[in-house]
């Protein structure tokens, strides 16, 4: 019997080296899919190797108007391939769903660049961001944690909470200011 045991042990740890396990990925955003399937909820935070939507170092000056009934907001776009592929895009009108009682989303009429784009973000509130997975835009009321695949598009000038009490399938009208 203890010769099977020394066997299975030399076995267990001889000869070849496995490669080392990937480390877990960063979580992904809470963001809906095609499908109005949901991602996990995420738990990790990684930092993100680029400033945030609202950091002054990434800000851009292209504004845009985002208005849905009384309700009418406007956002400066950050200064990155991803965003101008957003602007090239408007205007759009598009109707929007709630996700998690943190962001509304909608899908933008076609895909957008990520040319350069982070390998994910922690967006705030205010923020709106491109989840690139499932090719959605999300715009922030409520911060969440760091999620692979999402890339910064703008910052809102003003408060985002009125964006809460939107119903799904309320009409956004996305413009250029």
């Amino acid at each position: 019997m203890s010769l099977v045991a020394a066997l299975a042990l030399t076995a267990c740890s001889g000869g070849t080296t496995d490669p080392p396990a990937a480390s877990p990925a960063p979580p992904s955003a809470p963001t809906t899919g095609p499908g109005g399937d949901a991602a996990a909820a995420p738990t990790a935070q990684a930092p993100s190797p680029v400033p945030a939507a609202g950091d002054p170092q990434q800000q851009g000056t292209v504004q845009i108007q985002l208005t849905a009934g009384d309700l009418s907001l406007t956002a400066t776009l950050v200064d990155s391939p991803t965003a101008d592929a957003f602007a090239a895009q408007l205007p759009m009108t598009v109707p929007i769903s709630d996700h998690a009682s943190t962001e509304k989303v909608f899908y933008p009429p076609a895909e957008l660049s990520t040319q350069g784009a982070p390998e994910g973000y922690e967006p705030s509130a205010g923020d709106l961001a491109y989840y690139s997975p499932w090719g959605n835009v999300a715009v922030y009321y409520q911060d969440f944690a760091w999620s692979r695949g999402l890339v910064p598009l703008a910052r809102l000038d003003g408060d985002p909470a009125p964006l809460a009490d939107l119903p799904d399938d309320t009409e956004l009208t996305i413009a250029l200011r």
